[in-house]
């Protein structure tokens, strides 16, 4: 979805003429004599009032349209209420703004002085000018809501096409690999450890294929795979990775992205230093409405080959799946990474 991309000034731009256009016509069909009632009621109104009008009604309507279509996007940190509040304020503002420039402007470009019912005329049309281009906006926003969102599942099924596609490529066959885990795990079964890394290693893979036809999963399911991972990552660093993961009770009835927080930590591992001296500690927590993954930021000194495209993947998969962006920062240094949770109901109506 792309709730702040706006619609084009020059889309808005050809609105506004056709609106301008069908504001002017009585004037213009009495100014050009073409029917009696037009050419009695404009008779004393000169070519220059109304270019005049054409001009600044042009102008009010794409700056209305403007604010009203795309207006929400210059602000998008502030409220929704607020944000409309304060367009609608701005819409009054412009009603007034307008009718005093015509006022003041009139006079000196058309030579005449304006009719006496003008200080309340005016208003009056630019008011009715403006409630017609809001609703205009609204039905602009609702194209292209529309639209966004047809291209957004156009989107989504490439995505899963190329993920089946991506699958079939890597695809080995399951039974002989279960078969062989069993087989090990019978023949390290005296060795607890080695026994143990092998369930693991079952289950993970068991996940991976499981999970690989599934948009989201629970938190819960997301977090007993990222405990076995951290288990088979503890046998090759041992004490030298730490992790502390907190997550309250109603987060796990949550959803997320399936494999989301192991990328994650993976991330972690990949770029920071692991030593005794200086071992990794990785935080997982939850706040009201999202997942945190939190680590200490020590670069390796030694090169890491990266393509850097984990993070954003990780990204648009969130903006496809659920709307939403995940957020990255750096605090303290500290490196941060919050991922939206959402109920279950809400990605059923997604």
């Amino acid at each position: 979805m792309r709730p702040n991309s706006g619609i084009g000034t020059l889309h808005l731009l050809k609105v506004s003429l056709l609106v301008t256009f069908l504001v002017i016509l009585p004037r213009a069909v009495g100014y050009l004599n073409v029917i009696e009632f037009g050419s009695r009621y404009f008779s004393g109104a000169p070519l220059s009032d109304l270019v005049l009008r054409i001009i600044v009604f042009f102008l009010f309507s794409w700056i209305v349209l403007e604010l009203n279509v795309n207006g929400q996007r210059f602000f998008p940190q502030v409220p929704k209420t607020y944000r409309i509040l304060g367009i609608y304020v701005v819409n009054v503002v412009l009603v007034f703004a307008a009718s005093e420039v015509f006022r003041f402007v009139h006079p000196k470009v058309t030579q005449i002085g304006l009719e006496e019912n003008a200080p309340k005329f005016l208003e009056a049309i630019f008011f009715a000018l403006a409630l017609i281009l809001i609703l205009i906006s609204s039905i602009l926003r609702l194209q292209k809501t529309r639209q966004d969102k047809m291209l957004e599942n156009a989107e989504l099924r490439e995505h899963n096409i190329q993920k089946e596609l991506s699958a079939l490529k890597n695809q080995i066959n399951p039974h002989f690999l279960f078969n062989s885990l069993n087989s090990l795990s019978a023949l390290v079964r005296e060795n607890k450890k080695a026994s143990s890394f092998v369930k693991n290693l079952s289950f993970l893979y068991r996940y991976i294929l499981q999970s690989g036809d599934l948009d989201l999963v629970t938190v819960k399911e997301e977090l007993r795979f990222l405990r076995s991972y951290l288990d088979l990552i503890g046998v090759r660093y041992g004490t030298k990775i730490k992790h502390d993961i907190k997550i309250e009770e109603l987060a796990l009835t949550r959803q997320i992205p399936p494999l989301a927080l192991q990328l994650l930590v993976e991330n972690g591992i990949k770029h920071n230093e692991i030593s005794e001296k200086h071992p990794l500690e990785i935080k997982v927590y939850s706040t009201k409405n999202a997942l945190v993954v939190e680590n200490r930021i020590r670069p390796r000194k030694s090169f890491v080959q990266s393509n850097g495209i984990g993070l954003s993947n990780l990204d648009r998969r969130y903006k496809l799946l659920m709307g939403k962006n995940i957020s990255i920062r750096q605090k303290e240094g500290n490196f941060i990474v919050e991922l939206p949770i959402i109920k279950v109901n809400e990605s059923s109506n997604r």
